[in-house]
């Protein structure tokens, strides 16, 4: 059985065969075996002539040359890229930071959302045309794994959820930060709404769009980005939340949960439109949607919301994040009236949900630093003493 050392959470190190008595070990490659990589990362090697006091004295040095390179995972709190054998969503799970399995499905075909290969097209052909969507699971400015998931040809309205772990929803702590982001892209080009991402207390019944999450069943509350409502919002990325089965956005709530309520339109100047197109043309490009949760921040205590959207084009920063806010506003919740501002118990949120129409979804992060939630691939790891 191999022997785990407490001093850096969320690491095992493997120890069969070494002797706890002082002698000399033969050579040692010290290795970092992180999820979703089938090859180990190697960190150092150390001589057979060096001689240790015991096995905890190795054990630390092994540690402290290991640290550096899990700084950034350990921030990492969710990590899915669809990185599955098969071609369905529905019944999968594993990934870092989920709980179960998950739930999905394409109302358009009555069947679990599909699940494509990172590199390769997903098949689907835009109507009218013999021109496929052109999204393939990469993204230039960040690092990807995996496959992605969503949309069946002949599909329509496509909803999913994973629960997460509860050490995760306990990361949620008054004070703290949350960050999450995930990459959607057009599908199809007709009737198309954005992924509407919610982190929450409960799933959305199958076949409903984005809008509708807080309005049915037993009423959820979370946290959002967009997809509607209202109607003509159902392309927009922008923050929203959902308190007790209402739901609400930068104008404030929506009376009767209603779709086509133009009077509570979200304005363009508070949001972003979901981009379609690559820069040559091509159609399916990736928007990177990023979401800062700051949790009972506001000054009586309310949560704050930020959502910024970025292209494969543009630079990753925490910098360029903060600009958009800058830029407009109402893009956080700290800048809507008192009001409208959300003041929710994170302590219950423990559900991935997505809801929208023809769209695929790939790269889905929750970290407690901006670097981490774009740039992040795996969690804790294993380090493998190969002698």
């Amino acid at each position: 059985m191999p022997s785990r050392s407490p001093a850096l959470r969320g690491v095992g190190w493997t120890s069969e065969g070494l002797s706890t008595q002082k002698s000399e070990y033969p050579y040692i490659s010290i290795c970092l075996k992180m999820p979703f990589s089938s090859l180990p990362i190697f960190l150092a090697c150390v001589s057979r002539t060096v001689s240790f006091p015991s096995t905890a004295f190795l054990a630390g040095y092994i540690l402290s040359v290991a640290a550096i390179s899990l700084t950034a995972s350990a921030e990492l709190l969710v990590y899915e890229p669809f990185d599955y054998q098969t071609t369905t969503l529905t019944g999968q799970g594993g990934a870092l930071g989920t709980a179960g399995i998950w739930n999905s499905n394409d109302s358009g075909v009555s069947a679990s959302w599909a699940l494509y290969l990172e590199g390769a097209l997903s098949g689907v052909v835009l109507s009218d045309t013999n021109v496929p969507s052109a999204f393939n699971g990469t993204v230039v400015n960040m690092p990807t794994s995996g496959g992605f998931v969503g949309f069946n040809q002949g599909g329509y309205m496509l909803n999913a959820d994973i629960a997460i772990l509860p050490s995760v929803t306990a990361s949620f702590q008054s004070g703290s930060t949350t960050w999450i982001s995930y990459v959607s892209a057009w599908a199809w080009n007709l009737n198309a709404e954005h992924a509407n991402f919610v982190l929450g207390t409960i799933p959305a019944p199958p076949s409903f769009r984005g809008d509708n999450y807080g309005g049915i069943g037993s009423g959820g509350s979370g946290f959002g980005t967009g997809g509607g409502p209202t109607r003509n919002n159902r392309t927009d990325i922008y923050p929203m939340f959902y308190d007790a089965g209402q739901y609400s956005n930068v104008k404030g709530a929506i009376p009767d949960n209603s779709y086509r309520e133009s009077a509570f339109e979200v304005p363009s100047a508070d949001g972003f439109n979901w981009v379609r197109l690559y820069p040559n043309g091509d159609f399916g490009a990736p928007n990177i949607v990023v979401m800062k949760l700051e949790w009972d921040a506001d000054s009586n205590g309310e949560d704050i919301i930020s959502v910024g959207r970025f292209l494969e084009n543009d630079t990753l920063s925490e910098a360029a994040f903060n600009a958009m806010i800058t830029a407009q506003t109402n893009l956080c919740s700290l800048s809507w009236s008192v009001a409208n501002k959300p003041d929710l118990d994170q302590s219950q949120f423990d559900t991935i949900t997505f809801l929208g129409v023809k769209f695929f979804v790939d790269e889905i992060r929750i970290a407690t630093t901006f670097d981490s939630v774009v740039s992040s691939t795996g969690g804790a790891g294993t380090l493998l003493i190969v002698k």
